[in-house]
């Protein structure tokens, strides 16, 4: 196996699996990977209960590992942010309204 690119989010590594087998990557396991093997996508693996892998069948393979957040927490955040502002300002709209009540 060879390392061809490792940064935190993109990991790229050579491969050349003399029988089937398994690669396995000794990094913590998280279901937001993505993994490709030879541009194709394949299954991610929970190996060891914290590590993950991928199936590899015989031969030379090029294995990229991708990690991408899913997007909908940020629109949760965002629309709950929106949301406090839009209290926030109807509460200071009416604050700032005198009272229609006189004392005698």
């Amino acid at each position: 196996m060879e390392i061809k690119s490792y940064s935190p989010k993109k990991i790229i590594l050579a491969a050349n699996a003399a029988t089937p087998s398994v690669l396995l990557l000794n990094d913590k396991y998280d279901p937001d990977w993505r993994v490709t093997v030879d541009g194709r996508p394949a299954e991610l693996l929970r190996c060891n209960f914290i590590m993950r892998g991928v199936q590899l069948a015989p031969g030379a393979h090029e294995v990229e590992f991708n990690f991408s957040l899913p997007s909908k927490p940020l629109y949760v955040t965002i629309s709950a942010i929106g949301l406090g502002v839009l209290l926030c300002g109807f509460l200071l709209v009416l604050r700032g309204k005198p009272d229609d009540q006189t004392e005698p």
